[in-house]
């Protein structure tokens, strides 16, 4: 009989048989607790010493159903039995948070208001309107909980008033936020708005590795703190032991961030501060750009022991299951109270007119990307077996056709944005075209992008273009110089002191020069926490790629709350027939879908997105199309 007791910081494991008679010394069961439990095997005492952590009521969960599972029997002692106790009464309470959540998403009462704007007024100056107020009483409600509302409805502001309901009530007495570099400013002017004063924080992010240590040993000096998503997977240690020492509201910013599942840096860091705070919150407007498994690592932050999602590893086969319509009821069934959402409609916003303009590549244009695919068509017959290396061509040779269809010239430059060198040499007379593109012809989207951006301006407005490469902003720069452009794109600094130019300073002079009347963007840098919509109604999307949560976002910098009901937005999107970007195009509208069904919000129906890390199964599946585009293509081309 195998005994379960607690002994100072570590669960017993002990067998009252000799060692060689115990079943736990098995090989399977060796390694089961060394990996999963860290567990050392004391062989003396004949003993298993497992060391308690954060997690201390998952690791009881998990070793009892380890147990059962081989049909190992097991006494437990009292100590053991007050955490399996512990257990149980959380799961009630969790299931009957999850009944409150729900039914707070549903309505607010009159007493619940004056209940909240009761201890608003205290510290908290800003009037929340009344889908801010419903949404403030679903944090309350849930306690940890995410907010996927549109871009400019509030989130800030909401999370700010979540806050200090916190703070009035001594759940918590600190904010510490994690969020990308462009979003500390906002964050910082919202706390102003909200409570009247400048906010005590502090900023951990751009900073020496001995300046950060400075910053964690007084970080007891403030109130509110910014960091990276980046920091995190630096400093994770430093930032356990801040929440650890106080009683914080955790907030991820444009939690997509984590949101890969199994072997991301960013999200296996932040699941693993996650259990030192006291209260959490999610918030982006694009909870699943890509599919179902981006939700498990966000639901997990939130409620790390109860699993909104179940194991990962469970989840994860759940959702590559054929019956889609029952995976996606039972998603929203189980995350459906958990976060709260605006949508556009309920703000009342103008309607966006989306312009999908279909043109022909350029004869040299449609020969190079006839030559590119057919390379890649051949070299689909040698067999890849390493993932890593298979997954790198695969993603070089979808960027190289992104890259012709955009613009054959990106083929002779180093892209930066996604570590490809330039395109090597393999044919003499299509190499010859490549490195001369510009003298024999300009790519068809150029010349259609002059009209549009001729058009708008001499209309007396200025423009947005967006592109994936950053020597296609370049180019065009050069290209509308006679406008005064700014261009942006990630390798200049968002802020810095030492650098007159940075990305805030180009920014406010396209909202505020009125002689600069373009501005150039990449969504990588552009497409988070900035607002454009009082300057700019008009924006122009050179190319696209597969993944949707930056192009979301991008669209959202000009169509937020503040406009006019009466204002026209136009969005140009640019579709090279036969190409790659008709792939783009239909898969994202998949994928788009998808996250309206779950989320229940009133998303485009016709938008395509940007490339990102490793997308897993869903990146997968987006590099198959491609190959079934390629094929496809000379199939067509060898009938006709």
């Amino acid at each position: 009989m195998i005994e379960l007791l607690i002994h100072g910081n570590f669960i017993i494991i002990k067998n009252s048989t000799s060692s060689s008679e115990n079943k736990l010394n098995k090989p399977l069961h060796k390694i089961y607790f060394k990996s999963s439990f860290n567990g050392h095997f004391d062989g003396v005492n004949n003993i298993w010493e497992i060391p308690l952590n954060r997690d201390d009521e998952l690791q009881i969960d998990n070793l009892i159903s380890y147990l059962n599972k081989y049909d190992i029997k097991f006494t437990i002692d009292s100590k053991i039995k007050e955490l399996i106790d512990d257990i149980a009464r959380k799961k009630d309470e969790y299931t009957n948070l999850l009944k409150v959540g729900l039914s707070a998403k549903l309505s607010l009462s009159d007493e619940k208001k004056e209940e909240i704007f009761s201890f608003l007024k205290k510290s908290f100056i800003r009037i929340p309107k009344d889908y801010q107020l419903k949404a403030i009483n679903h944090l309350i409600s849930i306690k940890n909980g995410a907010n996927f509302s549109v871009p400019g409805s509030g989130k800030t502001t909401i999370a700010f008033a979540y806050y200090n309901y916190l703070k009035e009530t001594n759940v918590v007495d600190s904010i510490f936020i994690i969020g990308p570099v462009s979003s500390f400013e906002p964050w910082e002017k919202e706390y102003i708005e909200c409570f009247g004063k400048s906010p005590n924080n502090i900023r951990i992010s751009g900073h020496t590795k001995n300046q950060r240590h400075h910053i964690y040993l007084i970080s007891n000096k403030f109130e509110m703190f910014l960091t990276s998503y980046q920091s995190i997977i630096y400093d994770y240690k430093e930032i356990k032991q801040i929440l650890s020492k106080r009683n914080f509201l955790l907030i991820l910013d444009e939690s997509h961030y984590i949101k890969k599942p199994q072997g991301g840096k960013i999200s296996d860091r932040v699941l693993e501060i996650s259990k030192y705070a006291t209260r959490r919150v999610i918030l982006t407007g694009t909870p699943m750009p890509n599919g179902f498994s981006d939700l498990w690592s966000q639901f997990t932050f939130l409620w790390p022991t109860q699993l909104p999602l179940g194991k990962v590893a469970s989840f994860l086969v759940s959702i590559q299951k054929t019956n889609t319509n029952t995976v996606k009821e039972k998603i929203k069934e189980n995350i459906s109270p958990l976060f709260f959402r605006i949508t556009k409609r309920e703000l009342n916003l103008p309607t966006p007119k989306f312009n999908i303009i279909n043109c022909e590549l350029s004869p040299l244009q449609q020969r190079i990307y006839l030559g590119i695919s057919k390379k890649y068509l051949t070299e689909l017959t040698e067999k890849i077996e390493d993932k890593s290396i298979l997954r790198q061509f695969r993603k070089a040779r979808a960027i190289r056709l992104l890259q012709v269809a955009s613009n054959p010239g990106l083929l002779k430059q180093n892209c930066e944005e996604f570590s490809i060198p330039p395109l090597d040499s393999y044919d003499t007379s299509l190499s010859k075209i490549i490195d001369h593109y510009y003298k024999y012809e300009i790519p068809s989207k150029f010349n259609i992008i002059n009209e549009i951006v001729s058009s708008i301006i001499n209309n007396g407005r200025k423009t947005l273009i967006w592109s994936t490469f950053i020597h296609n902003l370049t180019t065009l720069g050069d290209y509308f110089k006679n406008y005064n452009p700014v261009v942006v794109y990630g390798g200049i600094p968002y802020q810095s002191e030492k650098d007159e130019i940075n990305r805030e300073h180009l920014i406010n002079k396209f909202k505020n020069d009125k002689d600069c009347l373009l501005m150039i963007a990449n969504p990588a840098a552009c497409a988070e926490s900035i607002s454009l919509h009082y300057t700019c109604h008009d924006a122009i999307y050179l190319d696209r790629s597969f993944n949707c949560a930056h192009y979301l976002q991008s669209l959202d910098r000009i169509h937020r709350l503040g406009l006019k009901p009466e204002t026209i937005i136009n969005y140009y999107i640019l579709i090279a027939r036969n190409s790659i970007d008709e792939v783009i195009h239909e898969r994202l509208l998949s994928k788009i879908e998808t996250m309206k069904d779950i989320i229940e919000g009133d998303l485009p129906g016709k938008i395509p997105g940007y490339w990102d890390d490793d997308l897993g199964d869903e990146e997968i599946i987006d590099y198959e199309l491609v190959e079934k585009h390629i094929k496809e293509l000379f199939t067509y081309d060898n009938k006709t």
